[in-house]
């Protein structure tokens, strides 16, 4: 936990924030994947080195894949720089595809 906390910060020295897909698989269906332990594992990978290096994270909606379903990104901040991160995370999705055009069903 140390190590990457160590290598989380150093990235942040270089950086204001590190922006990564927010799933590594692509969005599902509700009970598609009920039954598929490892895909619904997969689907928290990403989101766990935030937690674990203890800094600000948020997930918000990018875009939309060739189904019509969301696809998020994560921005992952430095320590106790929350309120810049969700200033980020508000410009950065009321910019984007998710948000400029909507989903149709």
């Amino acid at each position: 936990q140390k190590l990457l906390k160590k290598e989380y910060s150093e990235i942040l020295n270089q950086y204001d924030y590190i922006i990564t897909p927010t799933c590594l698989n692509s969005p599902f269906r509700l009970g598609e994947l009920k039954n598929n332990i490892l895909e619904l594992y997969k689907t928290d990978l990403l989101t766990v080195m935030a937690s674990l290096c203890r800094l600000p994270s948020i997930s918000i909606p990018w875009n939309f894949n060739s189904v019509n379903m969301p696809v998020g990104i994560q921005i992952t901040g430095p320590e106790f720089m929350d309120k810049n991160l969700l200033k980020t995370a508000h410009y950065l999705e009321k910019n984007s595809q998710a948000y400029l055009t909507r989903a149709v069903d």
